[in-house]
């Protein structure tokens, strides 16, 4: 349903002054109008909350009795991310007056911070004009702005612009700058706007976006790429937002990430999208940081300056069937989990944007044991379907633990950890290479869990499974 706010028309001014804030003391509200009072030269600001930012559509009148310039001029925030307007980190506004004597539409990026998106003839408020009458409306994304310098005149067109990069606002408004001598000569009239909500978006904070896919070693040619991951429901905004190599970073720009969804950076999307089956829309272009072929390390940090996660990730974290790592991705199995795969062979050994091919669902924890397998067999090929095997326990407390693969003939292939400080309810997985990084024979296996508890009785768990090879 469209969202309506039409203040002027639907209440008399005087009435609507309760829901501005901001300067009102420099303005007085009539029935019809808001009017600048002020004595002195002065910038005056006036917000409110508003939503409207898709099917977006604006209209009114403004009387100025001078010709505006850089220091008589008015900045219509039609959206805001912030109620301090001149400092949001994300918006669009109207200026009418500048340097140039028109109008220009302005896509805010932060305080001193902005990019033009349409400008109107030059010189076009050059003259006094008692009224100027203007309408823009935002909708699919392209903007356009009409204006009449007499009410009964048709309207004339300004400007056709598109921009999508802002889908959300929380408050509109305007700011008034004026001279000495112009503190009386502004009035806005006839204030009409209409739209429905946009997407809220936040900023990005610690424990909201995790690495899920890193490509560090693409073909010759190519480029390498970083997926991000976003845990959360929320939509996020990466602004501000910094990716390094532990030695140089790479701040990331006015990039949004859907709640439960991903985001590819990297530096060429042509090459990965034509070497892997990428969502197009997911994948952005921006200069990252140098990440080595052999290893190295990768981290992300929030807005706020905090490490949010990070990966120290080498060739040798590649499963024992990928002869040759150059363009081969490595995959988080699941978000929720540290624990890395490489990509499937049957996607082209990397998936920007999607789904990772190596993609496990956490184990369900079983209720009547403490230590279980999920599956019970598994076959780790490289086909993206049952590569791993999860090894899970659950307990009271947590305590130092052991966790081994022996084959069923009683030798040891595997120690996963030993002597480490468990959770009291984790899973672990193993790949099925042994200790020297070789693919071990199919067969029969047992996983061997050993704890020591806080009342120094040993407990140990012996959990039969199936590695298989597909005929």
């Amino acid at each position: 349903m469209r969202k309506l706010i039409m203040c002027l028309l639907a209440f008399p001014y005087v009435a609507c002054a309760a829901t501005w804030r901001g300067d009102t003391g420099n303005f007085t509200f009539t029935a019809d109008s808001i009017n600048l009072n002020v004595s002195e030269s002065a910038t005056s600001v006036l917000y409110r909350e508003s939503d409207t930012a898709l099917d977006f559509e604006m209209s009114f009148g403004v009387n100025m009795s001078y010709a505006p310039s850089s220091s008589n001029c008015i900045m219509f925030y039609m959206m805001s991310s912030d109620s301090v307007l001149q400092n949001a980190s994300s918006a669009y506004y109207l200026l009418i007056g500048g340097t140039r004597k028109t109008f220009v539409l302005f896509r805010q990026n932060g305080k001193n911070s902005k990019d033009t998106v349409a400008c109107a003839q030059s010189g076009l408020l050059q003259d006094n004009y008692a009224e100027i009458y203007l309408r823009i409306n935002r909708d699919d994304n392209v903007w356009k702005l009409q204006y009449k310098f007499d009410k009964g005149d048709d309207y004339a067109e300004a400007f056709v612009a598109e921009d999508d990069k802002i889908q959300a606002s929380s408050y509109c408004g305007f700011v008034v700058k004026n001279t000495v001598t112009r503190g009386r000569g502004f009035k806005i009239f006839d204030l009409q706007m209409s739209g429905r909500a946009g997407e809220r978006v936040e900023r990005a904070s610690f424990g909201d976006i995790v690495i899920n896919e890193l490509l560090f070693n693409p073909a010759d040619g190519g480029s390498d790429y970083l997926e991000l991951y976003n845990l959360s429901d929320k939509n996020l905004s990466l602004e501000g937002c910094r990716v390094s190599n532990g030695k140089t970073d790479e701040t990331l720009g006015l990039f949004e990430i859907k709640g439960r969804s991903y985001l590819v950076l990297t530096e060429d999307k042509t090459f990965v999208c034509d070497n892997y089956d990428c969502a197009d829309s997911l994948v952005v272009e921006m200069d990252l940081p140098s990440f080595a072929d052999e290893s190295g390390r990768v981290e992300f940090y929030a807005a706020d300056g905090q490490l949010a996660d990070s990966l120290a990730y080498s060739e040798e974290m590649h499963s024992a069937f990928v002869s040759n790592p150059e363009g081969v991705a490595l995959e988080r199995i699941n978000p929720l989990m540290d624990s890395w795969q490489s990509a499937s062979f049957f996607e082209n050994y990397g998936t920007p944007g999607r789904q990772n091919s190596q993609y496990t669902d956490v184990s369900p924890i079983d209720a009547t044991a403490e230590v279980w397998v999920s599956p019970e067999a598994f076959s780790p090929d490289g086909d993206g379907f049952a590569d791993i095997v999860q090894i899970c326990h659950k307990s009271v407390g947590a305590y130092p633990a052991s966790l081994y693969i022996y084959h069923a003939d009683g030798y040891m292939v595997k120690q996963l950890f030993f002597n480490k400080l468990v959770q009291t309810t984790d899973c672990y997985v193993w790949d099925g290479a042994d200790d020297k990084g070789r693919i071990c024979a199919p067969g029969f296996y047992v996983a061997v869990f050993e704890a020591y508890r806080e009342n120094a009785d040993a407990f140990k768990a012996k959990i039969p499974f199936v590695l298989t090879v597909k005929r």
